[in-house]
């Protein structure tokens, strides 16, 4: 099972939500949905917009728009927080390039600010037609979910993360470290178990999974083949034993000194301290012995 956590929640204005520009990636200056047949506008910011942005005005949201404005070359000064003529004049070509008349200023609803782009987003919660006022929520906010008014929008993570639901037979053969492998259409990703939690009435777990040594992420590159928002059910599968090459001998040749380490006794009765590397129905994988050697499966056996 994957799951995309989200990082915060914007919602916007009073009105009747038209459309849906953008789900998943989003770059500064896109719009990501339509508010009664007018876009909302996404750009880089930690203060959310709460204003109508018009001369005079001052902040930090100001210096916000400003970046965007700066960024799409709308505007040739350095942001500075105050909303002069050169703002209002950036604010005007952008309008016009959208088609849309040139009043110098941004109405509330029209601005929604994220900490960073470009980022992966998703609706929350609504849909085309759904009325949207002050204060409605959309969804029972999370612990990481950051609420304000209106239409749902959750900014997501670069990646998601992933998670397997253990059934109690299952849970007490997994340990953390384990490898997995996931599987999507033509997708295949390697992943470790890094934590086992969340145990139920039932005795179920949740085994969190993380990136292999050297990852930045699970599905790297391929993230954009896992839809936004909400969860998937992918197919994985659990290495409980890895996959181990070498020489192979019965359990019933291994002898355990008091000191617990394992050896083999040779044909001549000569003990010969081994490494077990791994054991299974019977069989152990052994470093210390050279494939031939002549081993005794028990003391009163010949070799």
């Amino acid at each position: 099972m994957d799951r995309w956590r989200f990082g915060g929640k914007r919602r916007d204005r009073h009105g009747h939500q038209s459309s849906g520009h953008r789900l998943g990636e989003v770059q500064a200056g896109d719009a990501v949905y339509d508010v009664d047949l007018e876009p909302v506008w996404v750009a880089q910011g930690s203060v959310p917009a709460f204003r109508t942005l018009g001369q005079g005005a001052r902040g930090d949201d100001v210096r916000q728009l400003q970046a965007l404005l700066k960024s799409l070359g709308l505007m040739d000064t350095a942001p500075d927080g105050r909303f002069g003529p050169g703002t209002a004049r950036g604010v005007e070509r952008w309008q016009r390039e959208h088609g849309e008349r040139p009043t110098g200023e941004v109405p509330l609803g029209r601005l929604l600010f994220v900490p960073e782009l470009p980022a992966k987003v998703a609706l929350q919660g609504f849909h085309v037609g759904s009325v949207v006022s002050p204060g409605s929520s959309p969804a029972a906010p999370d612990d990481a979910t950051v609420t304000l008014e209106g239409v749902g929008i959750k900014v997501l993570p670069a990646a998601p993360t992933f998670t397997i639901t253990l059934p109690e037979s299952q849970a007490a053969l997994v340990r953390t470290g384990m490898s997995v492998q996931i599987s999507k259409s033509e997708y295949t990703w390697d992943a470790e178990i890094t934590e086992i939690g969340d145990f139920g009435t039932d005795g179920a777990a949740i085994a969190r999974l993380g990136p292999t040594k050297g990852s930045s992420s699970i599905c790297e590159r391929d993230c954009s083949s896992i839809p936004p928002g909400g969860e998937a059910a992918l197919a994985a599968r659990i290495e409980l034993i890895p996959m181990t090459a070498g020489v192979v001998v019965p359990t019933t040749a291994l002898v355990v000194g008091t000191d617990g380490s394992a050896a083999v006794l040779a044909e001549d009765g000569t003990r010969m301290p081994v490494t077990v590397v791994a054991s299974s129905g019977g069989r152990a994988v052994v470093e210390g012995v050279a494939v031939g050697q002549k081993i005794r499966i028990a003391d009163d056996a010949q070799p």
